[in-house]
């Protein structure tokens, strides 16, 4: 949230209009190859990455290497780390759950108001194959996004950012609709809390 303070602040220090870029719904770097063909670097990711049905050629399984083997593991050339299919599975960042869709469209809400305060911002990807994080079509579909992100007045009238600091977990209660299956959810209250759900899972 306290970015947007910042873009204003860099537009006052600088008289130029700031544009927030590249930014995405990721928690981590588990997408594949994101630093990199067959790359990583030292330290990541920090966090256990999903392994799940690499997506099909998306030129036609007549282009060299396809379709990907799902018995054959991970093939060079190598970088420092491993980011790259491995038995027909492919790296990505692990879902969340059933917490997926409130987490994710609390945390969309909150940037697109905080980029919002910029004079622009533009997602890092419009469409990926398999990694919702990073496709804003794929998010916008699972209602992450609100409907009119130039809608700022809505925006600001929900006041996502004046209750709770950055790294407080404060979802969004009655704002937004459920997502499927979970009209009966109440989102944990704490990051304990949401731990300890993550467990039972």
């Amino acid at each position: 949230c306290s970015w947007g303070d910042s873009f204003k602040e860099t537009e006052l220090d600088v008289d130029l209009a700031v544009i927030a870029g590249e930014w995405s719904l990721a928690l981590d770097t588990c997408a594949m190859w994101l630093l990199g063909f067959n790359d990583m670097q030292p330290g990541e990711p920090r966090s256990i990455c999903d392994m799940v049905t690499c997506p099909r050629c998306y030129m036609g399984d007549e282009q060299p290497g396809c379709p990907l083997p799902t018995d054959a593991g991970l093939r060079g050339p190598f970088g420092t780390g491993i980011s790259g299919p491995m038995f027909g599975r492919c790296p990505r960042e692990m879902a969340l759950a059933s917490l997926e869709d409130v987490w994710m469209t609390t945390l969309t809400h909150k940037q697109v108001s905080a980029f919002n305060q910029a004079h622009g911002w533009f997602f890092w990807n419009f469409r990926t194959e398999f990694e919702p994080h990073w496709d804003y079509l794929e998010a916008y579909r699972r209602g992450w996004f609100p409907k009119n992100v130039s809608d700022t007045a809505a925006l600001l009238a929900l006041d996502l950012c004046a209750s709770a600091s950055d790294t407080e977990l404060q979802p969004l209660a009655n704002e937004l609709p459920p997502a499927p299956g979970q009209a009966d959810f109440a989102p944990p209250s704490s990051a304990a809390q949401l731990f300890e759900l993550l467990s039972l899972a």
